[in-house]
């Protein structure tokens, strides 16, 4: 499981506390694999358990195919100057684990969070589940536990939430009523803006525009600098898991590949993976109306921004709804440039979509337009909003 490799020179003490750590990796009650780090040569690795090869599916279909092979990388340290990494393997094993915050110093690093649970099976690890359920706190409390937690910085917590508005920061669901959300503290507001009030003026607006969105809550404390977000997890409830695969597992080198020609291009790879994965029709309008949205907002720079699928435990395959609305006020580049023209000549390629495509865009335009009124709704200072409207693209 642990990969070959040479290791540094460490001391005797750091030899003795640099024990490889491992994993158990889980899917609602079934085995994925195994995860695992050694200290000494500061590797991670992981393999897929025999029987998830036969009736599982990917995590990562480009970065880590389904197949009987243990998959290795450096830590990202090591990355940046080792020639032995595989940069590739190592940012889907981060993004799938959130491997930084399952080092001692670590802190988490994961842009959303996803249905695959870890059992550390070292024996000193057994009294988590003794520890698992944390006491319930009001939201006042839990929005000042998010905020230490943050350090003045952003943070993002998983967190239980009930019909009361009481919280819990258990790893274990602390009992009925209590359904799985994300907790956002956006800090210090970053250049006059409040972080989490923008991303929630932008799912006001988003809804309006049409797209099916995650359940998302603006909340408010007198004790913080700015606001904080709640948003529900959509990968897994009391009941079931779901998997959220991003499109970047699915496209790998090929993202790179287009950005470099333009953002168009990049639109077209996604919804040709999407028809490859057998969206239906709905699914496939709904995805291009997602990308005239982020066209026309900037918002997160990308297609591929917290674009994926849900997979539940049958490998059932759906579009996962929109969330984290990030917008970005790049300057414009000669390949960032797009016109109503390129986002119909994205739709041709696709029949579903050719008949549709310039409704679709004018329902959206006519949403983005009103941006101040969805502005004020969100609380949004009026600067803040002006900010941000300059980089609306507006046919």
């Amino acid at each position: 499981m642990i990969p070959a490799a040479e290791p540094p020179a460490l001391s005797d003490a750091a030899l003795a506390v640099a024990a490889p750590k491992v994993w158990k990796v889980n899917f609602g009650k079934r085995t994925v694999g195994a995860l695992s780090f050694e200290a000494a040569s500061q590797c991670w690795a992981f393999e897929y358990a025999p029987r998830w090869i036969k009736t599982g599916f990917s995590l990562a279909p480009v970065q880590l195919p389904l197949a009987s092979r243990v998959y290795s990388c450096a830590s990202h340290e090591q990355a940046l100057n080792a020639a032995r990494a595989q940069p590739i393997v190592y940012a889907a094993l981060r993004d799938i684990f959130d491997l930084p915050a399952l080092l001692p110093t670590g802190h988490s690093s994961a842009a959303w969070p996803n249905a695959i649970g870890l059992e550390c099976i070292e024996p000193a690890a057994k009294k988590v589940a003794a520890e698992a359920f944390d006491p319930v706190l009001s939201q006042a409390q839990a929005l000042m536990f998010a905020a230490s937690k943050a350090q003045g910085g952003a943070a993002q917590i998983s967190v239980w939430v009930d019909e009361q508005s009481n919280f819990s920061f258990s790893a274990l669901c602390p009992g009925a009523g209590f359904t799985p959300w994300c907790l956002s503290v956006s800090g210090d507001a970053q250049g006059g803006i409040d972080g989490c009030r923008t991303k929630y003026c932008y799912y006001l607006m988003a809804q309006a525009a049409g797209l099916t969105c995650v359940p998302t809550r603006l909340l408010e404390s007198s004790g913080l600098p700015s606001s904080a977000l709640l948003v529900a997890r959509h990968d897994f409830t009391q009941q079931a898991f779901q998997y959220f695969m991003p499109f970047k597992y699915l496209l790998g080198p090929t993202i790179e590949q287009a950005r470099q020609k333009s953002v168009i291009t990049e639109y077209r790879h996604v919804l040709t993976i999407a028809a490859q994965w057998h969206c239906s029709r709905q699914q496939l309008l709904l995805l291009f109306r997602r990308m005239v949205f982020a066209a026309l907002t900037r918002n997160g720079g990308s297609p591929l921004e917290n674009l994926g699928f849900l997979v539940n435990e049958a490998g059932k395959v759906t579009l996962a709804p929109a969330f984290g609305f990030t917008p970005k006020r790049p300057p414009p580049a000669k390949a960032d440039v797009l016109e109503c023209k390129d986002l119909l000549k994205v739709a041709a390629g696709f029949k579903c979509l050719q008949k549709q495509a310039s409704q679709v865009i004018d329902e959206v335009v006519a949403v983005v337009e009103q941006w101040p009124t969805f502005a004020k709704t969100g609380g949004l200072p009026h600067e803040s909003m002006q900010r941000l409207q300059r980089a609306h693209r507006l046919f």
